[in-house]
């Protein structure tokens, strides 16, 4: 498994996690699926985001629409592999 350059999610981020859940050991196939995962889920919260602060009129994104990004993916239930 090669190391990402400037990847969103990290995979030592994603080891400390499992080890924190008591989980010892993760195979490289199962960091890299569920980084990809988590990179596209993060990609489209962030279009989202944007997509509600500039139909606000607004260049900034606030909490509520990173909040209004979160519920409508959530509703749509669009995690996929």
């Amino acid at each position: 498994m090669a190391k990402k350059v400037n990847a969103l999610i990290n995979i030592s981020g994603l080891l400390r996690e499992f080890k924190e859940d008591g989980k010892e050991r993760v195979s490289p196939g199962a960091l890299d699926v569920l980084e990809t995962a988590l990179e596209s889920s993060a990609g489209k919260l962030i279009r989202r985001a944007r997509e509600e602060a500039v139909s606000h009129g607004r260049k900034t994104i606030k909490k509520e629409d990173a909040e209004q990004a979160v519920a409508m993916e959530l509703q749509e239930k669009s995690w996929e592999i």
